[in-house]
């Protein structure tokens, strides 16, 4: 009998430790919280009201990765603010935004509560899931912008970095990421009729 021959394919969609030594295209950046005086102040402040911009990039590319954790400058503990943060994400110079979600929300943290838990696109973890990781790939062709809204009645610092790949240009075949969160407050139910 023949022994299987082994194929290697640079477009096999399998996902392996063996594509670790491939050479990937583009250059890697981040965005990100970090002190610019140098010290250790590693956060924004964002005041009641306030929309602020994390990330503005020009040109190709493609977010890989996002890690953001936050609490009240006051210290209270009742994590409203994981529903009352939005993040808003726009893509190629667009006037509305393709993501506009709570924060907490958007990494699988629903009624403002922080759990641990892992799935292969987001993570939340350590210290009750206070630590929030998306992987979902987001390309954008020629921009991309990211902001956080604080809709809260406290200011809130938010601890961040963004990891993204930019490129000479991206491929048509490439889609953009979407997430939309919409409630009825109070909800009138479905009309029967």
């Amino acid at each position: 009998k023949e022994k299987p021959v082994a194929v290697q394919s640079e477009n096999n969609n399998v996902s392996t430790l063996k594509k670790l030594a491939l050479a990937r295209e583009g250059d890697r950046h981040r965005a990100s919280s970090y002190d610019r005086k140098g010290g250790n102040s590693d956060f924004v402040r964002i005041d009641p009201g306030e929309a602020r911009q994390i990330m503005d990039v020009q040109g190709a590319g493609c977010i890989s990765h996002i890690w953001m954790t936050c609490g009240e400058l006051l210290g209270n503990s009742r994590q409203l603010y994981l529903r009352t943060l939005r993040l808003k994400m726009y893509w190629d110079h667009e006037s509305t935004p393709s993501v506009d979600v709570p924060l907490g929300d958007f990494f699988g943290l629903g009624h403002a509560k922080t759990r641990n838990f892992s799935s292969v696109a987001l993570t939340m973890s350590p210290e009750d899931g206070r630590g929030f990781n998306s992987f979902f790939a987001m390309p954008f062709a020629e921009h991309a912008r990211i902001e956080v809204v604080n809709d809260y009645t406290q200011t809130v610092r938010l601890y961040y970095y963004i990891d993204y790949e930019k490129y000479e240009s991206l491929s048509d075949r490439y889609l953009r990421f979407h997430a939309c969160w919409r409630r009825e407050l109070p909800c009138m139910g479905i009309s029967e009729g």
